[in-house]
């Protein structure tokens, strides 16, 4: 939004373009209104979403691996130039690429050049296998000799557009192990790598018996869940209270003739908004929320219809001034340098006098608030001290640093409204769950529905056609409904396996209820140093880091990493905060 705001109002830029590839027809709709582009003027989305060269197929295993190894010693796997193996967990990655390095050895690995020396693009043959984690953007093994070499020259720009075949980025066939279909839009992203060429392609999808896949999936859903304190601390940072009315009421005091028999309940005038920066990595950690979550209920507050806050792009909200010629060099600084001025007149009336020394720390946007000027005005004026007043450096350090979200948000909101803006946001994030996991239940119907039961042999190759014809279906009718209530019998449905699923879910919660009390105690004592909330518990039995509670550090302790992925996350939430609170 900023961007485009920029683009808009400074630039004056009229015309926009919006592409994309996985869009669906609410979702084009959406963004097109907020680029202002008019309906005439549109293109229907989910016209073409997986090409006719590309073949589905997907099937059920008792054990993925032996039907990983199956099919790609068979046709029409084992005859393909190049291969995609996909995996939804980095671990599995590894343990895939050397499950099949075990039983293919003569298969050549890129970087595999003799005396340990990697191989260059153009030395390197045609590479059967390569491995890919689904994410946001494609991780491949990099413990294989040569690799980073090989993807540097691979993301270069000497390719442009065209990536080398034998790098399987433009393969002829891609194998699915073992899932990621999230929702549709995540499968037709990835399994669209395959066939770009325009020849015969074939997608393969491994799914797990009796829906064991599914708990894997529903652990990212249940990453982005909120807690309303933390959603209150963000916005009691953000719309940090000013005294604007009170200073428009003594304007208006003073500017009148007669005195006034009793303060004004509502002063007249608004606050305009107020220059707020907090930093990026701290506001993180405090509230337990990722910058890109953080960032996103910014702009849901921005996209109101009578928005309180702006969104500013980034900034660096931390001034250092650096003098090594001590206080003296300092206050003479401050004789040409307002901001520098202010910041230390403000330092002595506070009792905090940093005369004395040749280095001074603030936060340059909070003062800039202060003085009534704009950030950039400032940094710009504290940009100067470097430079004496006859040409030449003057000696001084001037470093920004503090990476920070920048927003101009009103500070005369009230207690009641900030707590409606908190409501509105934790029921957008709910909803916006809610949607994750029906399009989940979906694309597990919708996989299973045209699964085989196994893949010792390959189907014949008229019913193969057929079970792909009519999953690319379901995927078009999928890319073509245009939002909520559109098909209302479904969301009924919809809205009835959920209640089953959640019922189920209490059910079985109950059958492990004292095993997860216990295991809730023990971690506890375990870490009696750290303040957990029911929700930080919840993401460690199934499994989720967080900014304030690293994968990387936790993920170690294997008595509660991933523990209770199988059980409810709300109601292992719920749980751990009756234990937390010690009432149980």
């Amino acid at each position: 939004l900023g961007f485009l705001q920029v683009l808009r109002d400074q630039l004056g830029v009229r015309c926009f373009l919006a592409l994309t590839a996985t869009a669906t027809a609410a979702t084009a709709r959406d963004v097109c209104q907020h680029l202002g582009i008019p309906e005439d003027s549109r293109i229907t989305a989910g016209s073409g979403v997986i090409p006719e060269n590309l073949q589905l197929s997907v099937s059920v295993e008792r054990d993925r691996d032996e039907a990983l190894l199956s099919l790609l010693r068979r046709d029409p796997f084992a005859s393909m130039d190049s291969l995609l193996v996909f995996c939804t967990r980095r671990e599995d990655t590894e343990r895939v690429a050397a499950l099949i390095q075990s039983h293919f050895p003569g298969n050549p690995i890129p970087g595999n050049a003799k005396g340990g020396r990697a191989l260059s693009p153009s030395q390197i043959p045609e590479i059967p296998i390569i491995f890919g984690v689904i994410s946001t953007i494609l991780g491949i093994n990099s413990r294989i000799p040569g690799f980073n070499e090989i993807m540097r020259e691979l993301t270069s720009q000497n390719y442009g557009n065209h990536f080398p075949k034998n790098y399987g980025i433009d393969s002829q066939n891609k194998g699915f192990d073992p899932q990621n279909y999230g929702n549709m839009e995540a499968f037709v992203q990835h399994c669209g790598r395959a066939g770009r060429d325009g020849r015969a392609a074939r997608c393969h999808l491994l799914l797990e018996q009796e829906g064991r896949d599914l708990p894997e999936l529903r652990r990212h859903i249940f990453g982005n869940t909120l807690e309303f304190w933390a959603l209150k601390k963000l916005l009691l940072e953000v719309f940090a209270p000013c005294r604007c009315r009170e200073t428009l009421g003594k304007i208006r005091d003073g500017n009148s003739q007669k005195p006034l028999e009793k303060p004004l309940e509502k002063p007249p005038g608004r606050c305009r908004g107020h220059e707020r920066a907090l930093n990026m990595e701290e506001t993180s950690e405090r509230l337990d929320m990722s910058q890109e979550g953080i960032e996103t209920l910014l702009c849901s507050l921005e996209l109101l219809p009578r928005p309180p806050l702006r969104l500013l792009l980034p900034t660096l909200s931390r001034c250092r001034i650096r003098c090594p010629g001590g206080a003296r060099q300092l206050r003479q600084g401050a004789q040409r340098c307002p901001p520098l001025a202010a910041f230390l007149a403000r330092e002595r009336q506070a009792g905090r006098d940093v005369g004395n020394s040749g280095s001074v720390e603030f936060d340059v946007v909070e003062l800039s608030d202060s003085m009534g000027w704009e950030s950039g005005l400032v940094k710009r004026e504290l940009r100067r001290l470097q430079w004496g007043e006859r040409g030449g450096r003057s000696g001084i350090a001037v470093e920004f640093q503090g990476l920070s979200f920048h927003v101009v948000a009103r500070g005369d909101l009230a207690g009641p409204e900030l707590d409606s803006l908190g409501q509105a946001l934790l029921r957008g994030s709910r909803a916006r769950q809610r949607e994750a996991l029906r399009q989940l239940r979906a694309c597990a119907r919708a996989f299973r529905s045209v699964a085989f039961q196994g893949c010792e042999a390959e189907p014949p190759e008229r019913e193969l056609e057929s079970r792909s014809a009519r999953l690319k279906d379901i995927i078009r009718e999928h890319f073509q409904r245009d939002g909520p209530g559109a098909q209302r019998e479904q969301e009924e449905e919809e809205e009835r396996m959920e209640r089953e699923e959640e019922e189920l879910g209490r059910e079985r919660l109950r059958d492990w209820e004292s095993c997860v009390r216990s295991d809730i105690r023990h971690l506890l004592a375990a870490h009696p140093e750290e303040k957990f909330s029911g929700r930080a518990i919840a993401r460690i039995f199934h499994g989720i880091g967080s900014p304030r509670f690293p994968a990387e550090i936790y993920g170690r302790d294997r008595r509660f990493w991933r523990k209770h992925l199988q059980l409810d996350f709300h109601g292992l939430s719920r749980l751990a905060t009756q234990e937390i609170l010690g009432n149980p």
